[in-house]
């Protein structure tokens, strides 16, 4: 009987070689036994490490490969030596349940390496160090036969959708057009921001036309057009840049209008300077009329503010409207307040803040017709006031049925420096008794030489109900 090699530490793996030296030695055993046959206690103690009472095994193994359900004892070291398979058959590894096969790291992160078909060359797939603390999963795409994406690869893309997607440098493609003239009108392409540049620049440059025309009694002026075009006697246009001035120098006294001839309004321009005699705006909303009274007529007026208040403390005019004028009128119509009989009162101020000391003085003279026929006149004085009465007491304003107050005040030399300021008011009321119907004219004096950008008129108490209100310049 042969001698066989064991550990004397319980797990201690013997080598390969040791392994096929023992299954050698064991064979060669058997069949001197099975020659012989009978296994004598003297020929067991033979076999080292085998009790002497053991009796022989049926179901001993010959080959390794006949044990259809081997588990190691230990780790299993392949020295230099490789897993094989013959006949083109598979190495499947199969892990039991939620198992997973793990390809652990050592010295260096987790590492598999897939040959070329020569095993010449080959690509790792390599796990995160253990500096980044990274715990994922990584799930290959759906689909056919396909590529992974690369950072620095050059690869075709399909199908896919990129959310907040930042995209650096350039972009180009099939999918990108330069066209400068916008030709293929497409609706699924980009243009290039040149291509913007030079087709908006080309519009631009050859806008014109016949378009829009100033003549006379015209109406609004539409926002559906793209081009103004002025045309007649006397017309001209100046200025660069964003902002164009159209002079109207005019011929006759009747007045003429911007109207709409349905042409295009150009776009190099954002900004349009009406400037000549009684130049005029109105209108609101998307509608606009710009109305030029003329060079042949007299008045030199233009219309710089209008509109309507309810409820209101009080009507305002600042620096935003007061200004570029020689001289200033107010009209005031349909005012009413929210408080029966009450006064209407004027200050005036600079940087937007009205003037409160005792500078207001004014005469005045006021005449009207009672309910009963009777009729009523008055001259009153006031000097040094707080305030420029509109209406007294005597012909305040009231709130029945009907009743309101129109008034116009001149402000003749509003910007000058050197002397006190004047102001002349004309008043036509209906209200309550005593005057039923009644008219002031005063003429106003304020101590101060300031140059004035600020007007304000306010009810004695309570707020003014309504008003209708139009600022005139004059040149």
């Amino acid at each position: 009987m042969t001698t066989i090699t064991t550990r004397a530490g319980k797990g201690s793996p013997l080598t390969s070689g040791e392994v096929d030296s023992n299954f050698t030695s064991l064979n060669t055993d058997k069949q001197e036994v099975l020659s012989e046959g009978s296994f004598a206690n003297g020929d067991k103690t033979k076999l080292d490490g085998i009790a002497a009472s053991a009796t022989a095994n049926p179901n001993a193994l010959n080959n390794v490969s006949e044990d259809s359900s081997p588990e190691l004892g230990g780790n299993l070291d392949l020295s230099t030596h490789e897993i094989i398979t013959s006949s083109n058959r598979d190495i499947e590894l199969a892990a039991n349940g939620t198992g997973k096969v793990v390809v652990k790291g050592n010295t260096n992160q987790g590492t598999i390496v897939l040959n070329c078909e020569a095993n010449t060359h080959g690509q790792t797939i390599i796990a995160q160090p253990h500096s980044e603390g990274v715990t994922n999963t990584l799930t290959l795409p759906a689909g056919g036969d396909q590529e992974i994406v690369g950072a620095s690869a050059t690869q075709t893309l399909t199908n896919k959708t990129l959310t907040s997607a930042v995209l650096n440098t350039g972009v180009s493609g099939t999918a990108i057009k330069d066209e400068d003239n916008m030709s293929s009108n497409s609706a699924t392409h980009l243009a290039t921001q040149q291509s913007i540049k030079a087709y908006v620049d080309a519009e631009v440059a050859g806008a014109g036309g016949g378009g829009v025309t100033v003549e006379d009694e015209g109406s609004a002026l539409s926002t559906t057009a793209t081009t103004l075009n002025f045309v007649g006697s006397g017309v001209t246009a100046s200025g660069t840049g964003a902002t164009k001035t159209i002079t109207v120098s005019g011929g006759g006294s009747s007045g003429i209008t911007v109207e709409d001839e349905g042409s295009a309004l150009s776009t190099a321009g954002t900004t349009l300077n009406f400037v000549g005699a009684g130049v005029t705006a109105t209108g609101t909303g998307t509608t606009k009329t710009i109305t030029v009274s003329g060079g042949g007529g007299s008045s030199g007026q233009t219309l710089i503010s209008s509109g309507t208040v309810t409820s209101a403390s009080s009507i305002d005019f600042d620096s935003s409207v007061l200004t570029g004028h020689e001289s200033y009128r107010i009209v005031l119509s349909n005012v009413t307040p929210t408080v029966d009989g009450r006064e209407l009162r004027m200050r005036i101020g600079t940087s937007g803040t009205a003037l409160t000391n005792s500078i207001y003085s004014q005469s005045l003279y006021q005449y009207g017709v009672r309910t009963n026929s009777q009729q009523y006149s008055a001259a009153n004085n006031s000097y040094l006031y707080q305030f420029f009465y509109i209406t007294a007491n005597v012909n305040a304003m009231g709130t029945g049925t009907a009743e309101n107050l129109y008034a116009e005040i001149y402000f003749p030399n509003f910007n000058s420096t050197t002397g006190f300021k004047h102001a002349v008011c004309r008043v036509s009321n209906y209200s309550y008794l005593p005057a039923a119907m009644g008219q002031r004219i005063s003429a106003m004096i304020a101590r101060t030489q300031d140059a004035l950008n600020f007007v304000t008129f306010f009810a004695e108490s309570g707020n003014i109900a309504t008003a209708t209100y139009r600022l005139y310049g004059h040149s």
